[in-house]
């Protein structure tokens, strides 16, 4: 017998994500806001505040940009006297130094400033300037390394990720950084754990039972190499079905469609074949439900890039509508796409008619010939026309914003369909969330930046995969689960990340991805998560977050618990010795009947369709808020 699905899986996620790369950049500091940064570092010794920073930085721009000509107003302050005042000369120069490049100066660059005070000279405002422009030798890295923290905490303070801390503790931090770039990311983990301390995270007291599952169920069902599969109640019974797809990869020759099946649960984890028309697809990247046609059952569109090697040649998305009779492949309705290269799509009412219409998001870094992300405007009976209409003009004029996932919801609850779009690795880590309105047109200047991971700064690049909306904290307001894989690092499989961004209201989110999940959300040498789902993983009547599609021997999560108020303890394959139980986890699609699960793997046992799986035989138990 062989197992082709896993196989199949396994080389989808190490080709297709080992062939990515990108650069990235931070937020953009204008050269007054970066000698202001400078000039802060020189003279307090800490990253400046926002306010600060906007403040002398205008006040620079208004000078052209000579900071000698406001060096003297910029070091007259409470902090400076209260800090600073009692100290000799000797000891102030010997501070400068301390907080520019963490050593003592030469005994003769110090005897030279320390006789320009005593004679009157130069003040220390000027001293400042003179050390920090001579700037040499490894004290550039040092400085350059204590600079980009302090960009990292001013820009994290702008968007609320973080909050302000006293200047005694910034001074701790940017004494601690040196030339080696690990001490700025342990100065900014010291930052996100500050700012986790005040909420305790749940604590795993038990990992519970978990079992392996074989034979569950086969059949003589035509089917082709398996390529993916996903888990959603089509006919609507109340249980999960299965969505089986094909494809093919660049290890193969052969690189045109190959045919799916959908399969219809008994109920009991046995499945029949849906009839009609089966899904086909070269290389599926999404598969989405709506009832496209108005008639009450749920339909099926499949996002596929087609063939991911050579000239890639695209390939046409899939339309499947559901009737009493079965299924019926409806793709001529969908207007052609002339490179056929979609990595995601998004359904909602974008137009506010009653209709499901769809977002296309290709992404093919530009070049090609790869069309920009588009719309599918439906009239009712899911027929669409193609447009670029609704697509904000910045995405269309710059492929660095290409998203590789993309949603639609109503986020700010005005009744207008929002677009969230996924960071994409060529940009800045930041994603975005272009806000609806009656017309169902985004435009560039009604939307919200939302604030790059941690795991951006520390990986260098990020791409977001994978898009979820739902209630995380249970205010009545819908947050956003981002997420997604680094691309920055050469050479290493690609690593898992993930974003929990808060609603605020007034259309702002803050990042608690670190408060509510801790150092488990992100990881510097487990693998990527393709997707997450939803459900009440240890059977204790929360919602839990658990990842699909990854590889077990380089991932640890197996499902972050959330213990009630939208804090998660991580359960992790390392809490159990059954590798049968927890390979089937990782590779297996979620299915719910009821009120359980269980993780299924779909195989092609020599010519057979058949099930293997794993559940939680009990589940795990973890410390509950006071």
């Amino acid at each position: 017998m062989k197992n082709t699905a896993i196989f199949s899986r396994l080389i989808i996620i190490l080709f297709f994500l080992l062939s990515a790369n990108a650069n990235s950049q931070d937020r953009e500091f204008s050269p007054h806001e970066e000698r202001v940064l400078q000039a802060y570092l020189a003279y307090y010794g800490r990253p400046a505040d926002p306010d600060g920073l906007a403040y002398w930085a205008g006040r620079l721009e208004d000078e052209g940009g000579d900071l000698s000509t406001i060096i003297d107003a910029f070091g007259e302050s409470q902090e400076y006297q209260d800090r600073y005042g009692s100290l000799s000369n000797s000891q102030l120069v010997t501070n400068l130094y301390d907080q520019l490049f963490g050593r003592e100066p030469d005994e003769g660059g110090l005897a030279f400033y320390v006789d320009k005070l005593d004679a009157g000279d130069w003040n220390l405002q000027k001293i400042s300037l003179v050390i920090l422009d001579g700037v040499q030798g490894e004290d550039v890295n040092i400085v350059d390394n204590r600079l980009t923290f302090s960009k990292y905490y001013v820009e994290n303070i702008e968007n609320g990720s973080v909050a302000s801390l006293e200047s005694d503790a910034l001074l701790v931090l940017i004494s601690g950084i040196d030339e080696d770039y690990q001490s700025v990311e342990a100065a900014i983990a010291r930052i996100n754990l500050e700012e986790a301390q005040d909420f305790p995270l749940p604590e795993l007291l038990s990992p519970g039972e978990i079992q392996a599952e074989f034979g569950l169920w086969s059949g003589d069902v035509e089917n082709d190499p398996i390529w993916d599969y996903h888990a959603v109640d089509l006919d609507g019974d109340g249980d999960d079905d299965v969505i089986v797809l094909s494809g093919t990869g660049p290890w193969e020759e052969f690189e045109g469609g190959r045919y799916g099946v959908i399969l219809l649960n008994n109920g009991d984890y046995t499945f029949t074949p849906a009839a009609g028309d089966r899904p086909f697809s070269a290389h599926p990247r999404e598969y989405l439900t709506a009832d496209f046609d108005n008639n009450g059952m749920l339909d099926v569109f499949i996002a596929d890039h087609g063939w991911d090697a050579g000239s890639f040649p695209g390939f046409q998305n899939q339309l499947l509508l559901q009737t009493p009779e079965g299924f019926v492949d409806v793709t001529e309705r969908l207007p052609p796409d002339p490179s056929g290269f979609t990595h995601n799509a998004a359904v909602g009412d974008l137009d506010g008619d009653g209709d499901i219409d769809i977002c296309v998001a290709n992404n093919g870094g530009g070049g090609g010939g790869i069309v920009t992300p588009y719309f599918l405007i439906n009239d009712g009976a899911a027929n669409f026309i193609r447009t670029t209409e609704p697509v904000p003009q910045q995405i269309l004029d710059d492929y660095t914003l290409w998203p590789w996932a993309v949603d639609l919801a109503d986020l700010d609850g005005d009744g207008f369909t929002d677009f969230i779009v996924g960071a994409s690795a060529r940009g800045s880590g930041e994603s975005r969330v272009y806000w609806g309105s009656e017309d169902g047109v985004f435009v560039d200047d009604a939307v919200t930046l939302l604030s790059a991971p941690e795991s951006h700064t520390v990986w260098g690049a990020t791409e977001v995969i994978v898009t979820l909306v739902t209630d995380l904290n249970g205010d009545g307001l819908e947050d956003l689960i981002l997420g997604a894989y680094d691309t920055g690092i050469v050479g290493t499989y690609p690593l898992r990340g993930i974003q929990l961004l808060i609603n605020e209201g007034n259309r702002t989110f803050s990042d608690q991805t670190r408060r509510r999940m801790g150092d488990s959300a992100y990881s510097l040498d487990q693998g990527w998560q393709v997707g997450y789902r939803l459900f009440d993983f240890n059977g204790d009547g929360t919602i839990d977050i658990v990842p699909q599609f990854y590889d077990p021997a380089n991932n640890g999560i197996i499902a972050w618990l959330n213990d009630g108020t939208g804090h998660y303890a991580a359960l992790e394959v390392d809490h159990f010795d059954d590798a049968e139980a927890t390979f089937r986890l990782a590779t297996g699609v979620y299915v719910l009947v009821d009120d359980d699960f269980k993780a299924l793997e779909f195989s092609d046992w020599d010519g057979l369709l058949g099930v293997n799986g794993a559940s939680v035989v009990s589940g795990a138990i973890i410390t509950l808020p006071d």
